[in-house]
């Protein structure tokens, strides 16, 4: 009697051979296929021509591009250079606009503001009326 499991894996076996096979003549046929391509005197010699005479023409456009973005990268490059120096001059005035002693006079002004609203808020909420004041310098 023969062992299932050695059955199970001569059929597998068989079938993988056979796959084996069935791609081992499609490949042998693509192949034939294509050195006959490869080797007919029409195909190589016309196409290497064709390819050949458009490598050339595109060649003087390759070349006129390539001016081209040399002339654009040349300015774009001032362009940046310029921009830089605006910037610099720019930082520099605002440094010497004393914008940050403004600001920070805007900054006090707002918490006096706040302090004031805040102690006006404390004599609402606890109802008591301010001291009064004496007149003059000595009573």
């Amino acid at each position: 009697m023969v062992d299932p499991n050695l059955a199970q894996q001569m059929d597998h076996s068989k079938q993988i051979r056979a796959r084996n096979s069935q791609l081992s003549q499609k490949y042998s046929k693509y192949l034939a296929k294509t050195l006959s391509k490869l080797n007919s005197p029409e195909s190589t010699g016309a196409r290497a021509q064709s390819k050949v005479e458009t490598i050339y023409s595109n060649q003087e456009s390759i070349a006129k591009q390539n001016q081209e973005m040399i002339q654009s990268y040349q300015q774009l490059s001032s362009s940046a250079t310029e921009l830089h120096l605006k910037i610099d001059k720019t930082t520099q005035k605002l440094r010497d606009s004393r914008a940050n002693a403004a600001q920070e006079k805007i900054e006090l002004l707002d918490r006096n503001i706040r302090i004031i609203e805040n102690c006006i808020k404390l004599v609402e909420s606890t109802n008591t009326k301010p001291a009064r004041a004496k007149k003059g310098l000595f009573g």
